[in-house]
């Protein structure tokens, strides 16, 4: 049971020192994603009580940025506040703690079907992209082979890990740049608007001839990178999760720690590669020390 109380009293106490929790669009589909509506329900009021009214940009509209940015290879310190309308309806309902989230069903169904969807799809497509296997038929036979042919045009087609991350990295740009697979493609899509470049194949001529930096630095490498400390650090297959640890691991570049209970993300810590930002960012919850102080938290009728 997630006892709303504490959360109180530890965003109270950050407050005091001047620290912000960030919640994230992709924890929020999570969320939305238990099938146990009670169970939901309160993690959602939990999240309402222990988060900062301002909701994380949701991984598009980071991805768009820094696009937008010139994909630098240092990163300007610049605000992280959503300005997409999921970030107000979050900052409403952190302002009104009766509320939640309310949405019409068959949009509902539609979105969570699209994440599980492409969560599977990840799952099959990460470890043979990653060892240059083919891929069986149908959609995903397409995409791996769009790889593939990518990969050999642009000679990063080695077995070396640079390599494979730059390859992993073009799967996640066909996905989520070319194909709009997103929960909120509206960054994405204004973006292609800008271009005036609608068909999927030339989007992805596009970021081959106009944004090639992306498979060498950014997002995406940032997402192929836990792809990768999935795939050939852990010695299992990848899993559904590993789509959404991706999203997460973005975040990675934009917040001062990174506070989980994932392993994967020990894992990518600790075994990929020596990056000073992982070791002063990602800590576990049994990781850290915490200290307690008692706090007097009214029920909400007396608040």
């Amino acid at each position: 049971m997630f006892k709303w109380r504490d959360a109180v009293a530890t965003k109270e106490r950050q407050t005091e020192k001047g620290n912000r929790y960030y919640l994230s669009s992709v924890t929020i589909w999570e969320i939305l994603l238990t099938s146990d509506h009670h169970k939901r329900e309160n993690l959602i009021f939990y999240c309402q009580h222990l988060f900062h009214d301002e909701l994380a940009a949701s991984p598009s509209e980071l991805i768009v940025e820094y696009i937008n940015a010139g994909c630098p290879t240092v990163e300007k310190q610049r605000g992280l506040a959503s300005k997409l309308p999921m970030g107000q309806v979050w900052k409403n309902i952190v302002e009104d703690k009766r509320s939640t989230f309310i949405f019409d069903k068959e949009t509902l169904k539609i979105k969570t079907n699209l994440l599980r969807d492409t969560s599977k799809a990840m799952a099959k497509l990460v470890m043979p992209i990653a060892a240059g296997e083919p891929v069986g038929d149908g959609h995903l036979k397409a995409v791996a082979d769009l790889v593939t042919l990518i990969s050999k045009k642009e000679s990063f087609d080695s077995k070396e890990s640079h390599d494979v991350i730059r390859r992993l990295a073009l799967l996640f740009i066909i996905y989520i740049l070319c194909l709009e697979t997103d929960l909120d493609i509206s960054p994405v899509t204004n973006f292609w608007k800008d271009q005036d470049v609608s068909e999927m194949i030339e989007r992805v001529a596009y970021v081959i001839q106009e944004l090639p930096d992306l498979t060498l630095r950014g997002p995406f490498i940032q997402m192929a990178l836990m792809a990768y400390s999935q795939t050939f650090c852990i010695g299992i297959k990848p899993s559904r999760g590993l789509f959404l640890d991706c999203l997460h691991s973005i975040y990675l570049t934009y917040m001062d720690v990174f506070l989980t209970q994932d392993e994967h993300f020990r894992v990518l810590r600790d075994a990929v590669a020596p990056n000073p930002l992982y070791k002063q960012k990602i800590y576990l919850f049994d990781e850290l020390m915490v200290n307690t102080e008692k706090r007097y938290v009214p029920d909400p009728i007396e608040s």
